[in-house]
C-alpha cells in the first residue's frame, strides 16, 4: 500500500489537562475540567481550523482518558489513525493550580505511553505516511531516553525522507539537566524550521537578542524567534 501523503504529521506527547471550575485551586477543588493538552496536539488542531490535511501522532494508553483525546483531536479534523495505543502505560496528566499570582502546572507522566516511543515508533509511522512537513518539540525528547531517541530519528536521522522538519524548543525547566541546553541546540540546528521564544532561548543559552540567538544556533534554514507580546523575528538562511 502506497504511503497515505498529508500536508502536515505532528509527533509528540498529549496528555488530559486538569482544571479546577471556578478558578479554586486544586487543594479547595471538588470538581473538574478535563481537556486536551500537549504543544504538537494543538499544532496540529490549528493546521486543521486552516484547512490542512494533518494528523497526530503519539501514544496513549488504552484507557478512557486516552479515548478522550482521540476523540477530541478527531472532532477538531486531525487524522488519529496514527495513534499507538498501550496497555502497559497511562495516558500522561497535567493538572493547573490556579492563584493570583498565576497558574502553576503539575505534570504526571513518568512512565507514560508517550515515554515509552523510541525510535522504532517513528520508523514504523514513517513507512505508512508521506508528510510534507513533520512537526516535533523540545519536550519530548526529555521524556526518557527511548523518546530522545524517537526524535533523533526524525530531527537528525530524517527517517521521514526529504519531508521539512520543524523544531519548537519549547523548553520547560522542569524536565531539564545539565545536558538540556546542548541537546536542544543540537536538535534546532538539525532542523529546517526552528521556533524558540526569546526568553527560553536567554534561559538556556544566555542569548539576548534575537540576532544572538541566530548566531548561537547558526544560518541554517529558517529561525522564529518570539517574543512575547512585542514581536516575532523571523531568519531565512542566509
Amino acid at each position: 500500500m502506497a504511503p497515505t501523503p498529508l500536508d502536515a504529521l505532528c509527533l509528540g506527547e498529549a496528555l488530559v489537562q486538569v482544571s479546577p471550575v471556578d478558578g479554586l485551586r486544586l487543594r479547595d477543588a471538588r470538581t473538574a475540567h478535563l481537556s486536551l493538552g500537549g504543544a504538537e496536539a494543538n499544532v496540529a488542531i490549528s493546521l486543521a481550523l486552516q484547512g490542512l490535511d494533518v494528523a497526530w501522532a503519539g501514544a496513549l494508553g488504552a484507557e478512557p482518558l486516552g479515548d478522550g483525546l482521540i476523540d477530541q483531536l478527531a472532532e477538531r479534523g486531525v487524522d488519529v489513525s496514527l495513534i499507538e495505543r498501550r496497555d502497559d502505560a497511562p495516558t500522561g496528566l497535567y493538572l493547573k493550580d490556579p492563584s493570583p499570582a498565576g497558574s502553576r502546572p503539575y505534570y504526571y507522566r513518568r512512565g507514560s505511553a508517550a515515554s515509552l516511543m523510541d525510535a522504532e515508533t517513528a520508523r514504523r509511522w514513517a513507512q505508512t505516511t508521506r508528510p510534507r512537513l513533520v512537526h516535533v518539540g523540545g519536550i519530548t525528547p526529555l521524556l526518557s531516553a527511548t523518546a530522545d531517541a524517537f526524535i533523533e530519528s526524525i530531527v537528525v536521522e530524517r527517517v521521514f525522507g526529504d519531508a521539512i522538519v520543524s523544531f519548537d524548543v519549547n523548553h520547560r525547566p522542569a524536565l531539564s539537566t545539565a545536558g538540556t541546553p546542548d541537546r536542544l541546540a543540537t536538535l534546532a540546528r538539525a532542523a529546517d524550521l526552528v521556533l524558540v521564544g526569546r526568553d527560553e532561548a536567554e534561559r538556556l543559552w544566555g542569548t539576548v537578542t534575537a540576532d544572538d540567538i541566530r548566531e548561537h544556533l547558526g544560518s541554517r534554514g529558517t529561525l522564529v524567534v518570539k517574543d512575547g507580546d512585542r514581536e516575532a523575528v523571523a531568519f531565512e538562511g542566509e
